[in-house]
């Protein structure tokens, strides 16, 4: 407890984003929009679907590759977000290491397959545009980090296999990474497939029986 003389100031509303970074946001989330619509975009349909007009859009992004990369960027959120809500120490602890591992490979479907033509087009424009290439390693930085916590949180409770964290984590990225197929993505999938990715996850990751 604070001191009685202490003052708490009372919680202020919270801040107000400025409306350029609002603008900025509504423009790369419609970009996102028509990417997973029309595997391309142009300025006037952005801005159509945003409400506002091209020389706005321009005003925001200059380059086509600007408004890929902001859009881009709200894939890789999204997708880091669901990946690490799954890959927890807890789920893995109440469901065990196979659970765990078809409900990632099913997040992974379903977070590719609704953003495939954004990864297409983002992927396309990788060696040639530097902002993109910095905006997934860094996202895959991201990822790297978090499996390294759960590979060595789940080596403390004897569900994942013995190894150096780090290069079991890059294992496993290198494994999600390649969800990202069209046979696995589509609607008519073979189960199979998905169980079969699951249960090389499972191989890489189960300790010895």
């Amino acid at each position: 407890m604070p001191p009685s003389s202490a003052r708490l100031e009372p919680a202020g509303p919270p801040a107000r984003i400025p409306k350029a970074e609002r603008t900025r946001a509504t423009l790369a989330r419609a970009t996102r929009a028509e990417l997973a619509a029309h595997a391309s975009f142009t300025a006037e349909r952005v801005a159509l679907r945003a409400g506002t007009s091209a020389a706005t859009f321009y005003a925001h992004f200059p380059t086509k590759d600007d408004a890929l990369t902001a859009s881009f960027a709200l894939v890789l959120d999204d997708l880091v977000h669901r990946t690490n809500a799954v890959l927890h120490i807890e789920r893995l602890l109440d469901n065990g290491l196979e659970a765990t591992c078809a409900a990632l490979v099913a997040e992974l479907i379903s977070t590719f397959a609704a953003d495939a033509l954004v990864f297409r087009a983002a992927l396309a424009r990788l060696q040639d545009c530097r902002a993109l290439r910095e905006l997934y390693r860094r996202s895959e930085a991201a990822s790297l980090a978090h499996l390294g916590t759960f590979v060595a949180r789940g080596q403390a409770a004897g569900l994942v296999a013995d190894g150096p964290p780090v290069l079991l984590a890059e294992l496993v990225l290198v494994l999600c990474q390649g969800v990202n197929n069209p046979r696995l993505l589509s609607e008519q999938a073979n189960r199979a497939l998905a169980e079969g990715w699951t249960s090389a996850l499972v191989g890489a990751l189960a300790p010895p029986r």
